[in-house]
């Protein structure tokens, strides 16, 4: 990835994201609202989805979209959500089962 786009590692709670944090040191975690500053500072982030929504980057980072994180009609809300922070491309982690929640049939997998 080009290190001049703006990233960002989105996880569904902000429990996910600060037990992945150090796991990833060069992304700086918004974990509230009152630490949003990141946002406007730095090309790499690590938040919620709530905290990222109506934000736009080069690359999102879907953290944990397995089935048992993502069953539900809100669910499907909080990916479309995360999908379209993307300008340019999604990347999207998971254990075991993908959620089924997301269609792989209009996707470019690896």
């Amino acid at each position: 990835l080009d290190q001049t786009q703006k990233t960002a590692i989105i996880c569904k709670t902000r429990k996910e994201a600060e037990l992945l944090s150090p796991y990833f040191p060069d992304f700086a975690l918004v974990s509230n609202e009152k630490t949003t500053s990141p946002f406007f500072e730095n090309n790499k982030i690590l938040t919620t989805v709530f905290l990222s929504k109506g934000l736009e980057f080069d690359n999102v980072f879907i953290f944990n979209a397995s089935q048992e994180n993502f069953n539900s009609e809100i669910d499907r809300q909080i990916l479309y959500v995360m999908v379209t922070m993307a300008l340019h491309n999604v990347f999207v982690s998971y254990d075991t089962k993908l959620s089924k929640l997301i269609d792989t049939s209009t996707l470019n997998v690896e």
